[in-house]
């Protein structure tokens, strides 16, 4: 019954955002595309892929399709700081440090990483985290936050031993339950680090997941239940569908540019530029290399836009993007 009102309340929901997008393409379209190219002159929050390396093989991410084949990169240091000092002087105030295929904490140089943020400028940071790893070196690092705020999300799914195993591919529930009780203690004693957990629901998670949420609220952790789950642009949506207990976030109509791609670019592991953040494992979004060119002339320059444009055409539009469930239409806009 949960998987049924999730379905059908997910289902009423893209039929509303795709009417709205419909009439706002026939009464609003040029209004709406120059809001967007005038509200976003640099990106509203710049992702930063510090590394393309996971400890977790969860079976809901395209990370264990390649993890034993694809090269391990780390972000070269000093190309990070200037990414940042880049942005900052750009007007930038958000960056966030979650890779499209990776784990931030796995970095070793993450608490180089935060140093930086520190002195860069910058406002506010986040990431998400399954939280299997925090060494001694990340712990004082976060403890020694002074002049921005982090936003740690920690992603769970499986609120027991057996079924984190089974879910998230490794296991390692007891060592991310000591690490909670850990991160609360820090967000105690640094007011600028604010965690939160994203538990990703299940089939009869129901006894399990009430005695994580009374331990996160013992500890005072925040946390978002989350019923669907994407497919990764349908790459990963025959091994989903294996797992009885997991529900499929429903796909919108593309009606135009993603709203994500005038919002949220990431810069990889290797400094090239993506119009979009979250599934373009391939690289059909990157849009030009930040060690040659500079950030606002990539994000407004030709190929950006002619991605943007493609979208339009869901035959000439990425691959990726065709079947993507974290697309959004710039269309669906209530202002």
């Amino acid at each position: 019954m949960r998987k049924s009102l999730a379905a059908l309340d997910a289902g009423i929901t893209s039929v509303k955002k795709n009417l709205r997008a419909r009439a706002n393409v026939m009464l609003r379209r040029e209004a709406i595309e120059q809001h967007y190219r005038e509200r976003f002159p640099i990106p509203r929050t710049l992702y930063v892929e510090t590394t393309n390396v996971c400890n977790a093989r969860c079976v809901f991410c395209y990370y264990p399709k390649i993890a034993d084949t694809h090269p391990r990169r780390y972000m070269d240091p000093a190309g990070f700081e200037r990414i940042l000092a880049e942005f900052a002087a750009e007007g930038g105030k958000e960056v966030g440090l979650t890779p499209t295929l990776g784990d931030p904490l796995i970095d070793p140089h993450f608490p180089a990483r935060i140093a930086a943020i520190e002195r860069s400028g910058i406002e506010s940071a986040f990431f998400y985290t399954n939280l299997i790893h925090v060494s001694t070196k990340i712990e004082q690092a976060l403890r020694a936050i002074a002049r921005f705020t982090l936003r740690i999300n920690v992603s769970v799914a499986g609120f027991d031993k057996p079924s984190y195993a089974r879910l998230m591919g490794v296991d390692r529930f007891d060592a991310v339950v000591a690490n909670l009780r850990r991160l609360a203690a820090i967000a105690r004693a640094n007011e600028r680090v604010r965690p939160n957990v994203r538990l990703q629901d299940y089939d009869a998670s129901g006894p399990a997941k009430k005695e994580l949420v009374a331990l996160l609220e013992d500890l005072r952790i925040g946390y978002t239940v989350n019923t669907l789950v994407d497919t990764w642009g349908g790459l990963v949506e025959e091994r989903i569908d294996q797992f009885a207990e997991l529900q499929k976030r429903p796909r919108l109509a593309r009606i135009g540019p993603c709203k994500i791609s005038y919002l949220k670019p990431l810069v990889t592991v290797d400094l090239k530029l993506k119009l979009c953040d979250c599934r373009d494992v391939r690289d059909e979004l990157v849009v030009g290399d930040l060690a040659s060119g500079g950030l606002r002339a990539l994000w407004n320059g030709e190929r950006a836009n002619a991605l943007r444009a493609s979208m339009y055409d869901p035959a000439a539009m990425p691959e990726i993007c065709r079947k993507c469930e974290m697309y959004v239409s710039i269309f669906d806009h209530k202002g």
